[in-house]
Formats: C-alpha cells, sequence, structure tokens
C-alpha cells in the first residue's frame, strides 16, 4: 500500500514537471514595409516581424546634405565629380572616400576660409 501511495505522489509530482511545448501557428499575412518589403507574423505572439531599416540615402541632396543620417555617408557621387551627395558608406568606400571624408573636408575649408 506503501508503494502504491508513494508511486502515485511521485507521478503527480513528475508530471507537472513535464512541459509540452505545442506549436504555435500564426496566420499568413503580410505587413507591406515603407520600404516596399514585407514582413509576416512570428511566434509566440503572433505579432509582425519589424521592417528593415533601411534608409535611402539618395533622397537626401542639396541643403539636405547637411542632414544625410546614419548609416549613410556624404561623398561625391563618382570619383570624377565636383558635387556631393548623400551616398551609401559601401559606395563611397567602392569610390576611395572613407565615412569622414566629407567632416575633414568642411573642416579643412573652415581653417582655409
Amino acid at each position: 500500500m506503501k508503494k502504491l501511495i508513494l508511486s502515485l505522489f511521485l507521478i503527480v509530482v513528475f508530471s507537472g514537471c513535464v512541459q509540452q511545448n505545442k506549436p504555435i501557428a500564426c496566420t499568413e499575412e503580410a505587413k507591406i514595409c515603407p520600404d516596399g518589403s514585407a514582413v509576416g507574423r512570428v511566434p509566440p505572439d503572433c505579432e509582425f516581424a519589424p521592417c528593415p531599416t533601411t534608409v535611402n540615402c539618395s533622397a537626401y541632396s542639396g541643403e539636405e546634405i547637411q542632414h544625410c543620417p546614419n548609416p549613410c555617408v556624404v561623398c561625391p557621387p563618382c570619383i570624377e565629380c565636383s558635387s556631393i551627395s548623400c551616398q551609401t558608406e559601401e559606395f563611397c568606400k567602392s569610390i576611395g572616400f572613407d565615412r569622414n571624408w566629407y567632416n575633414k573636408t568642411v573642416h579643412a575649408g573652415s581653417l582655409l576660409g
């Protein structure tokens, strides 16, 4: 009798320790992000995944150059160009301009002027 009670007690105690991981299925909806990409819902709460945080660097030109957002960089749009524009850091590096080129150029100009 003691063995039966002990067995029942152990079954009750250990059955509470077993977690049952039930798969969660979210509805197959898509949310269109500002950049045109789409994201779906993700478990466990089935909320939409965050939209990618991309910035259209080329949207900043003229007077807006001073407000070129991170991760964008100010550099000439080509090696021979005399104008400057807001570009991706990868683009500026590919034509030989580092992230700090614009700040160094502006600083050097203020020392000369």
